[in-house]
């Protein structure tokens, strides 16, 4: 007869799960020990060595090294002693741990070796430090950023000479978009850090990769939304950058190591437009009064098209002294930007020219200057729309707003009434109608800008006109309209009455 197996009670299950706990912490422990030398003392390797770092405990250290444990225990993540003390600044403790065989080397597992933390920390003594211990300076994390570009983002160039007189690679590129540390320099605006670089040969030519993105353009209509195209984005060099952060130190600096002051991004935008579409006045006067031509046009819109929606006047009126051509047509649009405040040029804007971009972004003060230097008052596009229409029926710079309903109507309406005022002196026709048969009067009956009725009808708008599909601007008063997302669709009731009260009739 067979013998029946016996089966292992749970108690002895505990029992057997200890012993063989017991046996991997020894065989952990002799992997760790250093049998380097027979008459080695066997080092421990213990996390609490590594908490006591950071905690910044020196006298805890100094007991855990008498007691044999290793001064390169780690962490699960690769964290060590070492790294905490780099971090805390603490050179004293560093000095201890140096001292007593740390890998000034090692790195987590995030590829940051304690180096890199001195980096960060801009400290040139830890910094100096470390490369006395043979740390080297051309580590670089897995994604490829070096310890130099850190050092670069912090800005300390007492750190950047330091690593550049241990050999750093000067123009090493990290590899996603294969940034340079001058370029992280001068987007951080260091201009000692910037000067640092270059002097030491860093490369103000090398640009960013680039890489081809579907758009849709800005503003696009339900008719042409599927109509989207290819554009170049990257590319930048470390003087595009300066120019999109502007700061103009750092942009000289640049123009003085030989970068060119007309310098584009395979899109076409040039430094002087970047600076303008980013608001960065000072910087594009600056780089005018360096050269910078004001009627490139390859990306489509010139500096003047778009330093109008940003409302700078001053940056307008340095544009034309430069020779801005006041007359110049937008040819494209920018990319559509989802939910962004962004100050883009909408397809509409496309076939236009800065009087007309002004008076749609109700810019009389600028309007203004572009008359008076010359701007043709006879241009239309297809809509036929006159300057007085478009600041009526124009909008602000930021259509996300405006379509929300958050906007101040009030204020809308104030602006919007100065340059209908301003429209008139210049001899626009108050009964003007465009491609719909519109006038002005109908866009602000439309718009509820009672104010502008009274105006325009004081000044000989006639009440009566009708479009070419009947309406009336009375008509336009008592049609439901939806004013902002969300908001439920209203008449223009005070409107109604104030056109009843002039002489409308139905």
């Amino acid at each position: 007869m067979a013998k029946s197996r016996k089966s292992i009670k749970l108690p002895q299950l505990f029992l057997i799960s200890i012993a063989l706990g017991a046996v991997l912490m020894l065989v952990f422990q002799l992997a760790s020990t250093d049998t380097t030398s027979p008459n080695a003392v066997p080092k421990i390797s213990d996390p609490r060595f590594v908490e006591a770092a950071s905690e910044s405990s020196i006298e805890s250290l100094q007991a855990l090294l008498d007691d044999g444990i290793d001064v390169n225990s780690a962490y699960g993540d690769g964290t060590r002693a070492l790294h905490w003390a780099v971090h805390w600044d603490d050179q004293a403790m560093a000095q201890l741990l140096i001292g007593a065989g740390a890998d000034v080397n090692a790195r987590n597992e995030l590829g940051v070796a304690p180096l890199w933390l001195a980096a960060e920390n801009g400290s040139a003594s830890m910094t100096q430090q470390l490369l006395d211990a043979d740390a080297n300076a051309n580590l670089s994390l897995p994604s490829g950023e070096t310890i130099l570009m850190m050092a670069s983002r912090t800005g300390n160039p007492a750190v950047i000479n330091l690593l550049l007189q241990h050999s750093a690679s000067v123009n090493a590129t990290e590899n996603s978009q294969h940034q340079t540390a001058l370029m992280w320099a001068v987007v951080q605006q260091h201009p000692e850090a910037v000067e640092a670089l270059v002097v030491k040969g860093a490369d103000i030519n090398l640009r960013t990769d680039t890489w081809i993105e579907v758009a849709q353009p800005a503003g696009a209509r339900p008719a042409i939304r599927d109509a989207v195209y290819e554009i170049v984005q990257g590319g930048y060099t470390a003087f595009l950058f300066a120019a999109q952060q502007g700061n103009v130190e750092i942009a000289s600096l640049l123009l003085s190591a030989g970068a060119d002051v007309n310098e584009k991004a395979p899109d076409g935008t040039s430094a002087l437009l970047i600076a303008a579409h980013s608001g960065n006045s000072e910087l594009a006067q600056f780089l005018l009064e360096e050269g910078a031509d004001p009627n490139l046009m390859e990306a489509g819109y010139s500096a003047l098209h778009i330093t109008i929606p940003h409302k700078d006047l001053a940056l307008v009126e340095s544009l034309l002294a430069h020779g801005a051509n006041v007359n110049e047509v937008v040819i494209s649009p920018t990319p559509a930007r989802r939910s962004s405040r962004d100050f883009a040029i909408r397809e509409q804007i496309v076939g236009t020219t800065p009087f007309w971009i002004a008076a749609q972004y109700r810019q009389t003060e600028i309007l203004q200057a572009l008359v008076a230097a010359g701007a043709d008052l006879s241009f239309t596009t297809d809509s036929q729309d006159t300057s007085l229409m478009l600041a009526i029926d124009g909008r602000t710079a930021f259509f996300q707003e405006e379509t929300r309903g958050i906007t101040d109507s009030g204020a809308a309406e104030r602006d919007a009434l100065k340059l209908v005022e301003y429209s008139l002196s210049i001899g626009v026709d108050v009964n003007a109608a465009n491609g719909n048969g519109d006038t002005g009067l109908h866009k602000a009956s439309s718009r509820g800008y009672n104010n502008i009725v009274k105006y325009l009808v004081a000044n000989g708008a006639d009440i009566h006109t009708a479009n070419k599909r009947g309406m009336t601007a009375l008509d336009y008063a008592m049609r439901l309209r939806v004013r902002g997302i969300g908001r439920s669709a209203s008449s223009n009731a005070s409107t109604e009455k104030l056109l009843r009260d002039l002489g409308a009739t139905d």
